[in-house]
């Protein structure tokens, strides 16, 4: 059984254009990504215990990526992802051929400079719908 680390991941991310750009090398910390059944809650009066039932729908939540700052003309992440409100193509690659690919919003961008430090970017980016993984 393989065991996957960080310099198995990668992270593509559409530019304003529609072409795939892999942005790996300038991120190195990405939140938990969850794939949730939304639940809805299926017990009646007299129930001593609360059912749960599945909606039939399904939810990722907002992917945050972060990494140090870098205003390359057109392929740095903030060619790629300073673009707030507008929804980009994501594919991740976990390791071997699992992928996890979605159109996402950018729902947030910003630049993080600290005294002594390089400058980061945090980036977050929301699904706008499917999560497709393969």
């Amino acid at each position: 059984m393989p065991k996957y680390g960080s310099e198995d991941l990668t992270i593509k991310i559409d530019n304003d254009l529609g072409a795939a750009k892999d942005l790996s090398s300038y991120i190195d910390t990405i939140n938990e990504f969850t794939v949730e059944a939304l639940l809805q809650e299926g017990h009646a009066f007299g129930d001593a215990w609360v059912k749960q039932l599945f909606t039939g729908v399904k939810r990722g939540n907002a992917l945050t990526v972060e990494g140090f700052y870098d205003d390359t003309a057109t392929d740095g992440p903030d060619a790629i992802l300073n673009a707030i409100g507008d929804t980009r193509g994501v594919e991740i690659t976990w390791g071997g051929s699992k992928k996890s690919t979605f159109d996402a919003i950018i729902t947030s961008y910003s630049r993080r400079p600290v005294r002594g430090e390089l400058t980061r970017f945090s980036c977050t980016l929301t699904p706008a719908g499917e999560v497709l993984e393969v």
